[in-house]
């Protein structure tokens, strides 16, 4: 089943990263190295919304965004049938477990959430279709895309992406022998790595 690079690229940013694994035409169910392309996106006109329907996987902590992105899909393309299963777990790690070995047994969705971390993995494994980026908002910030490429080509659309933050036990470090950096020193660290 193939489906367009617009329901592509609406399902693409409902959470942290989504991919398409299938699409509106007959599927084929090839397997993990079998060299066979999997996914590839339509033309909207090729593709009927009220006689498709998307099966989408995401973890729990997307269940929010996914009501969001079901209600525009549903909205934006009358007919179109969108069963979105969220599974027992916000780990993507576990999340990639499940969904291979749904696509094990014959389960395989047509929309996967997935961290940026397992990106590759994906694509190297699986050959999803690429995100329209095009058909993305308007308001979307495309400067996370970067984020969801991988060789030149846009498989995810980030909604978010993490900013890691240490924070210190100053106190500790003190005690331990550990010098303060001056806070000028700080400051200058600090602004090289703010957006501009």
């Amino acid at each position: 089943m193939r489906f367009s690079k617009k329901i592509v690229a609406a399902a693409g940013v409902l959470a942290a990263g989504s991919l398409a694994l299938t699409g509106c035409s007959a599927s084929s169910a090839a397997s993990p190295g079998s060299g066979s392309t999997v996914a590839s996106a339509a033309d909207i006109a090729r593709c009927s919304p009220a006689k498709t329907t998307l099966n989408v996987t995401f973890g729990l902590q997307a269940s929010e965004q996914m009501k969001v992105a079901v209600a525009a899909l549903t909205k934006k393309y009358p007919g179109l049938t969108v069963n979105a299963t969220p599974q027992s777990t916000a780990d993507y790690g576990d999340l990639t477990k499940t969904i291979v070995g749904d696509i094990a047994v014959g389960k395989r969705p047509d929309v996967i959430m997935t961290g940026l971390g397992q990106l590759k993995f994906w694509v190297d494994t699986y050959k999803p279709a690429p995100i329209d980026v095009d058909a993305l908002d308007s308001t979307y910030q495309k400067q996370f895309l970067t984020a969801g490429t991988v060789d030149g080509t846009v498989y995810a659309a980030p909604s978010q992406i993490s900013a890691p933050v240490l924070l210190v036990n100053q106190k500790a470090l003190t005690a331990a022998g550990v010098a303060r950096r001056p806070t000028s020193d700080r400051k200058r660290i600090s602004s090289k790595r703010r957006p501009s």
